[in-house]
């Protein structure tokens, strides 16, 4: 939705893995400093509940650069938890100035390879046996830098965990550098993309001539991470789903689960992704629901938000099929449509900043420094069926090209980003003080034809107060930036009844289904 795409409050989604009566901590997070080799002088801390389960299971729960064991322990809900259903947390500290973790040296990358990956290893046998663990219970999450080890732990040691789920973090082997603790720029710009083989391969690697059972993994990333860009997310679907020989198309895609303006996407049994519109880095713990992933309550995927699988209905034989057309396939996933739609959101921002001078401004949204966009409403409307191309969620293989508003498309804002066969396109509509409103289209240029679109608006909202704010009153920028919404509002409205016009026999009689979701 451009530049009014959903940026949803960090904040307030950050305080949502708490319940509405929090539990208390009862015990304590304690060192531990004899759990056995420890290659890479990885610190290891633990919690263990006062109710300790029989045969407890273990969370393994990996901070962040920057972060450490106590930082984790005290941010996150699984100590919490461990109170409610008797687990043991392992918090493990980086031992690197910086702290972020090791996830690109061949050691790290190798079973028994003598780094981080090796010395958390160590630290779960060690609590295995101390505390006669249940070896079959064994999980490992962690968020950003962690949700990298999370990964990197789930292909090097597969014997050794039942389930990982990663936020915010990139596939096993991306980060690769041949040195410890190394920055792979490439990796994290979504710039490192290859095929589910190649992925499928580079975990394989991990732990050659293993041929045992593997975790399950649950993979959460938003749209507006510019830290470890969404493209991350498809590779690591295309990883694991790789791995355990899944199609990379969901099979199925829930909407508004695990939150609002999240799409949790299931590819098979043992693989599911999450994918939040607007989200940054990196998403927020969802604690209840990694309980029922990890089977400490009932199956996750009940609940609130809506289903709707791949397959689609065979369209009636009234149905017109236009010139080139498919004539069936695949009804376009919304869960799809919306990972683009959130793609556009940098292009027509970027656009916006170069045309205003309003950088300051840019930055202030993007970062949430001050005024944050918050989806107010949408609706997205799936107009014709369509077989798309793989390349379709790859959103960092899109072109950046410049329209007119009108020769291929629906009137645009002149940022048009081209998915091969797609053209995802923002039409600024009606610009309010305190909100901003438009239409994204996608319109396929193998039926010459508009296959969704989806129509919203998004609140401007003061990051202290939680209040709309009109924007002109910000200074600065702001109201050249307001100015610039405007005029690009009403050229779009000059612009619509001729593209309506000359594309109404396209329109008309073309529509065999149009979902309202």
């Amino acid at each position: 939705m451009g530049l009014f795409t959903a940026i949803v409050s960090f904040l307030a989604l950050f305080s949502s893995f708490t319940a509405a009566n929090p539990l208390s901590k009862r015990a304590s997070l304690t060192q531990v400093t004899n759990f056995g080799s420890n290659p890479s002088g990885t610190l290891m801390y633990i919690y263990v509940p006062n109710k300790l389960a029989t045969k407890p299971a273990i969370i393994v729960a990996i901070h962040y650069c920057s972060g450490t064991a106590s930082a984790y322990y005290s941010g996150s809900p699984y100590a919490q938890l461990a109170e409610q259903y008797g687990f043991i947390v392992i918090y493990p500290q980086s031992p690197y100035s910086g702290t972020c973790w090791d996830v690109s040296s061949k050691a790290a990358l190798t079973h028994d390879g003598g780094a981080d990956s090796n010395s958390i290893a160590n630290m779960v046998t060690y609590t295995l046996q101390k505390y006669s663990g249940d070896a079959s219970r064994v999980y490992v999450t962690g968020s950003s830098s962690g949700a990298m080890m999370t990964n990197v732990m789930a292909a090097t040691y597969p014997e050794m965990f039942a389930a990982g789920i990663a936020y915010g973090g990139v596939p096993a082997g991306c980060f690769y550098t041949g040195t410890v603790n190394g920055w792979n720029g490439t990796c994290s710009s979504g710039k490192v993309i290859a095929s589910q083989a190649y992925w499928a391969s580079t975990v394989k690697a991990m732990y050659p001539g293993y041929t045992g059972a593997r975790p399950k993994m649950q993979i959460y990333h938003g749209t507006a991470d510019t830290t470890l860009y969404p493209q991350n997310y498809n590779e690591t679907i295309k990883e694991w789903t790789g791995v355990f020989g899944y199609s990379a198309t969901p099979a199925s895609v829930r909407a508004n689960y695990p939150l609002q303006n999240w799409y949790t996407e299931t590819y098979g049994p043992n693989v599911q992704g999450v994918y939040g519109i607007g989200v940054g880095h990196t998403p927020p713990i969802q604690g209840a629901s990694d309980m029922a992933f990890f089977g400490f309550t009932g199956n996750n995927n009940n609940g609130g938000g809506s289903t709707t699988t791949t397959k689609a209905a065979t369209p009636a034989p009234t149905a017109t099929t236009p010139a080139g057309g498919s004539g069936g396939g695949t009804v376009a996933q919304w869960g799809q449509i919306l990972r683009i739609v959130g793609s556009l959101f940098f292009g027509t921002s970027l656009s916006y900043r170069g045309q205003y001078d309003v950088t300051e401004e840019y930055d202030d949204v993007v970062l949430a420094k001050r005024v944050e966009f918050v989806v107010d409403k949408y609706e997205l409307g799936i107009k014709r069926q369509v077989k798309y191309p793989d390349s379709v969620s790859d959103v960092s293989n899109c072109q950046n090209v410049w329209s007119d508003g009108h020769s291929k498309g629906p009137p645009t804002s002149k940022w048009v980003a081209t998915l091969k066969q797609l053209i995802a396109a923002y039409r600024q509509e009606r610009i309010d003080p305190d909100r901003n409103n438009g239409t994204t289209s996608l319109f396929s240029l193998k039926q010459q034809a508009l296959v969704a679109e989806v129509q919203g608006s998004a609140v401007y909202r003061d990051v202290k107060t939680g209040r709309s704010v009109d924007i002109r009153t910000l200074g600065g920028s702001w109201p050249k930036l307001y100015e610039g919404f405007t005029k690009k509002g009403e050229r779009a409205r000059e612009l619509k009844p001729n593209w309506d016009r000359e594309h109404a026999r396209a329109r008309s009689g073309n529509s065999p289904r149009d979902a309202r979701i």
